[in-house]
């Protein structure tokens, strides 16, 4: 079971056998005090408060005990994967590696999927944004590459996203996946990720969960876990942009200590 800490910032600490030496974390939006949820929503505020948003950062770090920048990202739905570094730039990307001691890999979500990936002799670490859009555009697979470590050999996190029944799509998604994607599926298990809504003619519900996993265990990744919450019901404790558009954004971090 995924374990919650109220110190500072409200804290999940996903439930994986991760190898000792590697570290995860994810922020939430739980309330355990009005300064704690202020500085959640500011992780994520956008340019016009870049120095709130860099001292919400800065506080998450010295929190953690990271004694080196985190790589945070400008995330654009894009299949970018870079090498982390501590110099302090933003880069523009959708996922970031670390084979660094104390260099932590960050993504920021609010309904799309953050995935942490960890190899099992902890060697590497990654964290992946991975929308819709990403997942099309094959942002598993580039990551992997990336890592250059068998995929038999890492293990998988999938955090806190909109689940598949409250992420309700048009049918230009489902196209998108069985005739757009850059990463080749059997037809059939594609569409097993996506179920048809009663109340919206052609539309469907897409399971963002199952569809990362479809993607990761196609590319030889069988040690996959989470894929439990879902941000659009469990708005107490997630920020979920399609439930509220100005909301906020959760932090997924991983590391080698």
């Amino acid at each position: 079971m995924d374990q919650h800490t109220s110190q500072g910032f409200p804290l999940l600490i996903p439930d994986w056998p991760l190898p000792p030496g590697v570290r995860s974390v994810m922020t939430t939006r739980e309330g355990f005090s009005e300064n704690a949820s202020a500085l959640c929503e500011r992780l994520g505020l956008r340019d016009v408060a870049r120095s709130v948003a860099e001292h919400a950062r800065s506080a998450l770090a010295q929190q953690l005990g990271l004694t080196l920048s985190p790589q945070w990202l400008k995330q654009d739905h894009g299949i970018r994967v870079v090498e982390a570094s501590s110099a302090g730039k933003i880069e523009i990307a959708d996922a970031s590696f670390s084979r660094q001691v104390g260099l932590a890999c960050v993504v920021l979500t609010a309904d799309c999927l953050p995935i942490l990936i960890s190899a099992k002799d902890a060697s590497v670490v990654a964290s992946v944004h991975a929308g819709w859009r990403g997942l099309v555009g094959g942002i598993v697979p580039a990551t992997l590459k990336a890592l250059n470590v068998p995929p038999d050999q890492l293990m998988v996190y999938l955090g806190p996203a909109i689940c598949g029944k409250h992420f309700e799509v048009g049918p230009e998604v489902l196209e998108a996946f069985l005739h757009g994607s850059m990463v080749s599926i059997d037809d059939t298990l594609v569409r097993a990720c996506f179920q048809p809504s009663n109340s919206s003619a052609g539309h469907y519900f897409a399971d963002l969960y199952q569809l990362a996993k479809v993607q990761l265990r196609q590319w030889g990744v069988n040690h996959i876990y989470g894929g439990d919450y879902c941000t659009s019901a469990q708005r107490e404790l997630f920020y979920s942009h399609r439930s509220r558009r100005d909301t906020g954004r959760m932090a997924s971090l991983i590391w080698l200590e």
